[in-house]
């Protein structure tokens, strides 16, 4: 490879590329040093520090000061960060499932043979990312679940804080999407004496649990008086709170502008709703979800798996406006990666694919999706051979009657990235369907770790809500974050999990399904 041609800012992505492959290819290899690595590559400390950098990230090397450069399966790995990466690990990949025990220490310090005070410090470690909690003496997988809502009216002591939402945000049971926000806030206000009070910002009918009978901002302000230094602040939930609705809201909510108003932006399109725009002072804080973050991170690690090639199914039963703004983010940053992924897009519109995708607990469960897909082929008459097709449809029927998915296969993609789990969900069981193994044959990825779409083993993007409100909560309680700027913005942190839909490109699986269609 002649690496004097990259001389662009992503040179040492050319050089972390080709140590991956090296390291795949002979597992004796390592790249002991920085020093070897520029000799080798002819590059400068920067470039290969940060090419180090990506495969640490990528937990496939391992460096400590004095020690140089090792695998990460080497004896020379510390033992905290050992021990730390492997739980996670077990969880994000499904291993030990949300609501599950975490093994006990003592089973913990056996099998990673290290002592019980390095297991107990990667399980705090874990427990404050919000991967696990503790209940009594146990710890539980995932963060602590939130105390169902009451329907007395709050206590006459003790802290109260407010959130402003629409009629869908305040039933958490029925937003799953706000879901691991509202869990984690209300979490960790509990676990600070601060109980969380649900409030519409209309006057509105609709809502029967809350703790302010009219929704009204004139009541909402009068409760806010009452109870004084009780009140520790407001976090909004409101997907169409506007510049307007804010400059009418954030005052009432600040009460006198000495308690925090946080804006959890769930779509990611309120960034101009900033401290100087709502002219609030430094008592604004503004939470959003970061989607350029996330598509940078599902398109990097589709490619530092290997995949060149790249299906991005597009399904017509969604039309919604989060689908060309995701869509055009995608071709943006696709442009940007190296090495360079080619995009395949292509539109679903057979019949059988046209469900809500927002209910998984109907049509879009495997059971009634199997059933949908073979009454449509089924209509379609005969099989390509003249005959008639059979009750439960094979692979080869499959694949001629759903062209969609089909012509992407046959185009050579290696990887589908679907735009949420809905659809990620429905090209899974697709995938079942047509006889293709997932991911020894082709991998998915997708968005949002949807609570409804965890049961299936999909790779997708979380967007960090949980996090963001873990921090929320801090800010009412009162502790402000490190990751507060000036600006008082506080984007989410992406992850990817990998429940088992993400694997190694397969080159061959194009040229099996041509020749099944032949």
């Amino acid at each position: 490879m002649d690496y004097f041609v990259h001389m662009d800012r992503n040179r040492f992505q050319v050089v972390a590329d080709d140590l991956r492959e090296r390291m795949s290819a002979d597992h004796a290899y390592t790249p002991v040093s920085i020093s070897h690595i520029m000799e080798q590559y002819k590059v400068g400390p920067a470039t290969a520090c940060r090419a180090v950098r990506v495969l640490a990230d990528e937990g496939l090397l391992i460096t400590q000061r004095g020690r140089g450069i090792s695998r990460a399966s080497d004896s020379t790995e510390d033992s905290l960060a050992a021990v730390y990466r492997r739980i996670k690990e077990s969880i994000t990949d499904g291993v030990w499932r949300a609501g599950e025990r975490l093994p006990k220490l003592d089973y913990l310090v056996s099998r990673y043979s290290v002592s019980r005070a390095t297991v107990c410090m990667a399980v705090d470690r874990l427990s404050r990312e919000l991967l696990v909690h503790k209940k009594g003496r146990l710890w539980i997988v995932g963060p602590r679940p939130a105390q169902p809502a009451r329907d007395a009216m709050p206590p006459d002591s003790g802290p109260l804080a407010i959130a402003l939402c629409n009629a869908i945000s305040d039933r958490i049971e029925a937003n799953a999407f706000v879901r691991p926000f509202v869990q984690a806030l209300t979490a960790e206000l509990r676990a600070n004496g601060v109980d969380l009070l649900f409030a519409h910002r209309n006057v509105d009918e609709f809502l029967d649990r809350t703790y302010i009978p009219n929704q009204g901002i004139d009541a909402v302000n009068r409760s806010i008086d009452d109870w004084d230094d009780r009140y520790h602040g407001a976090a909004i939930l409101d997907l169409w709170m506007d510049a307007e609705g804010l400059h009418e809201w954030a005052p009432v909510l600040a009460g006198a502008q000495t308690r925090p108003v946080i804006l959890f932006d769930s779509a990611g399109d309120r960034r101009s709703l900033t401290r100087s725009e709502l002219d609030v002072g430094n008592n604004y804080y503004h939470l959003y979800f970061d989607e350029d973050g996330a598509v940078e991170l599902a398109l990097s690690r589709l490619a530092a798996a290997g995949h060149r090639t790249v299906g991005m199914p597009i399904f017509t039963s969604e039309r919604g406006g989060w689908v060309g703004h995701r869509v055009e983010l995608i071709k943006k940053r696709i442009t940007d990666l190296r090495p360079s992924i080619t995009l395949v897009p292509a539109t679903v519109d057979e019949p059988a694919f046209d469900v809500d995708i927002d209910s998984p607990t109907s049509a879009g469960t495997p059971w009634g999706f199997s059933r949908r897909l073979a009454e449509w082929i089924r209509s379609q008459g005969t099989a390509g051979s003249g005959k008639g097709v059979s009750a439960q449809p094979g692979p080869e029927q499959v694949l001629r009657r759903t062209q969609s998915l089909t012509g992407l296969v046959c185009q050579g993609v290696t990887s589908l990235l679907c735009l949420n789990d809905g659809w990620a969900q429905q090209c899974y069981l697709w995938c079942l369907a047509a006889g293709l193994r997932v991911p020894a044959d082709i991998s998915i990825v997708s968005f949002d770790n949807h609570p409804d779409h965890q049961m299936l083993p999909l790779a997708t993007i979380d967007f960090g809500f949980s996090r963001l409100g873990y921090l929320a909560g801090r800010i009412l309680c009162g502790a402000l974050p490190s990751e507060v700027d000036r600006t008082g913005d506080i984007p989410g942190i992406s992850a990817l999990v990998n429940r088992g839909s993400l694997g190694p490109p397969n080159n061959k699986t194009a040229g099996r399904v041509r020749a099944m269609l032949h």
